[in-house]
């Protein structure tokens, strides 16, 4: 066999050495990137499961007998009334249920426990909040039924937002001029409008700019359902959506969950109408002209100025 020179085998190794940093330079880089890859696509898939809680409400309490003790592994069974939708849950070890993503409409819940009459209640769940349902379980047979009439408590105490909450009637019956949706945000304590001459290539939905609690109107986000609805330059409205759409709206103006870390002023969240289990729908003719206006009844008299004599 020939042999090989110091030289030539240094060279070789030499060679074997660059080739072996290049390969792994091309492995870390590849790995680089598949992780960065990977990063995007679960911040993508985050962002909307983050907003869609704000679509949804929930129903949660405590259930205990008539001594106050808890009422452990009692069945729930919560009802939509509008599309007869059937969520059934249980109590857990400490009596406490929890039903979530809920749309918001109208609800009728069931609870049952072996030994205990049954109670049957109505509640209504709103966008992003939490219907508080507690219930006591009187001793007799799961065939009796007690009905109770809900009230709405005075403290909300499950959460700490500040918020006010326009139901699909106050929508529809509140005056707006032009029937836009924005105007509807002033209601709201502590809003105020902001007067800026923005054109219409920069607003074309024509969206208020509304300041809450004296922090810049930019600052205000939109979600409709679930999604952001937010001019990120102007802070406007992108769309605004009709007012027969609405099922719901709420205006959080302090106290936002984490989710929403993105506001400095207000949270609108808009929820729109959804299917039920029969037909229905609306109709309306808007028109603003001298012709629709009410006259007034007198016209007003002004005295005419007298020439001295």
């Amino acid at each position: 066999m020939p042999s090989l020179s110091c030289a030539s085998c240094q060279q070789i190794s030499r060679g074997i050495r660059q080739r072996f940093l290049t390969v792994m330079r091309s492995l870390h880089l590849v790995t680089v990137l598949t992780v960065t890859c990977l990063s995007l696509v679960l911040s993508t898939m985050s962002v909307p499961a983050a907003n869609a809680q704000a679509v949804y409400g929930s129903i949660g309490g405590t259930v205990v007998d008539s001594s106050g003790s808890t009422v452990a592994n009692a069945r729930v069974t919560i009802t939509d009334t509008e599309r007869q939708v059937v969520f059934a849950t249980q109590t857990d070890s400490s009596g406490r249920y929890d039903e979530r993503h809920l749309i918001a409409g109208h609800y009728q819940v069931k609870i049952e426990a072996q030994g205990f009459k049954s109670v049957l209640s109505k509640v209504d769940v709103s966008v992003d909040t939490v219907a508080t349902f507690d219930a006591t379980l009187q001793p007799g047979t799961v065939s009796e039924t007690v009905n109770v009439v809900g009230e709405t408590p005075l403290l909300k105490t499950e959460r700490t937002d500040v918020s006010t909450v326009l139901s699909t009637e106050q929508v529809n019956d509140l005056p707006t001029y032009g029937r836009n949706f924005s105007q509807l945000l002033l209601v709201t304590p502590g809003t105020v409008l902001f007067c800026w001459g923005d054109t219409s290539t920069e607003n074309p939905q024509g969206g208020l700019a509304v300041n809450a609690n004296g922090q810049m109107f930019v600052g205000v986000n939109t979600i409709l359902d679930g999604t952001d609805n937010r001019d990120f330059l102007y802070g406007n409205m992108l769309i605004v959506p009709n007012l027969d759409s609405i099922a719901e709206t709420k205006v959080t103006t302090s106290s936002y969950d984490a989710e929403f870390g993105q506001i400095s002023a207000a949270l609108v969240t808009v929820s729109t109408k959804s299917g039920t289990d029969k037909w229905h729908g609306s109709g309306f003719f808007y028109r603003r002209s001298d012709f629709t206006i009410v006259p007034p009844t007198a016209e007003p008299s002004f005295p005419t100025a007298q020439r001295p004599r």
